[in-house]
């Protein structure tokens, strides 16, 4: 049997990071492993720059989201004065476009030990800090913490935490129907290399 932590993600606003280009901020359709294991730091009360242990937490998981929701996107724009550009060229006052996702809910496990899991739980369940959904506006409009299960693969684990067939499912993970994402952080830095998700097919 496999152990897992289940979260709900749900908010009005939510927006997990794309890879952003100067003056667009886009947000992917579901949540990102580093965007989640962000979250659980924060409730931990851990910081950006704690690097060794958000990166302990990030290895120590695998990462699954079933999109319950998807919503729809909605874009903020905000006028930024000597806003410098990547070419070096002057700082101007630029208009950005910072994208969200509009009442979409998703249903996230964290594969791991249960000893880590259920530290993990603890810290969402009494948050050291105040937590928000890929940006500091986005605030959940429920607990977090779902429940921790034991089952014998995803699709019984998801369906152990409401009975909810769901939408899509994406895993960790190459598969036949694959994404790749600038989601793995590069610990020492602050950069980004591609972490692969897959759809989970009837099959798995």
């Amino acid at each position: 049997m496999n152990c897992y932590l289940a979260l709900k993600l749900e908010g009005f606003l939510q927006s997990w990071g794309g890879h952003t280009h100067e003056e667009t901020r886009p947000t992917g359709a579901f949540p990102t492993k580093s965007g989640v294991v962000g979250l659980v730091g924060n409730a931990m009360g851990l910081r950006y720059g704690d690097l060794d242990r958000l990166r302990e937490v990030d290895e120590s998981v695998s990462m699954s989201v079933r999109i319950d929701k998807p919503g729809s996107v909605l874009v903020d724009f905000h006028t930024v004065e000597g806003y410098p550009k990547v070419n070096g060229a002057a700082p101007e006052t630029i208009v950005t476009r910072r994208h969200y996702l509009l009442l979409a809910e998703f249903t996230v496990l964290l594969k791991g030990s249960r000893e880590d899991l259920e530290r993990y739980a603890r810290a969402l369940k009494k948050p050291a800090r105040c937590l928000y959904l890929g940006r500091r506006v986005c605030i959940p409009s429920r607990p977090v913490f779902d429940s921790i299960v034991e089952a014998v693969d995803l699709r019984s684990a998801f369906s152990l935490v409401d009975g909810n067939s769901g939408g899509p499912i994406w895993k960790e993970g190459s598969g036949k129907m694959s994404l790749r994402i600038r989601d793995r952080r590069i610990y020492r830095k602050r950069q980004f290399l591609p972490r692969t998700y897959s759809v989970l097919q009837k099959s798995d």
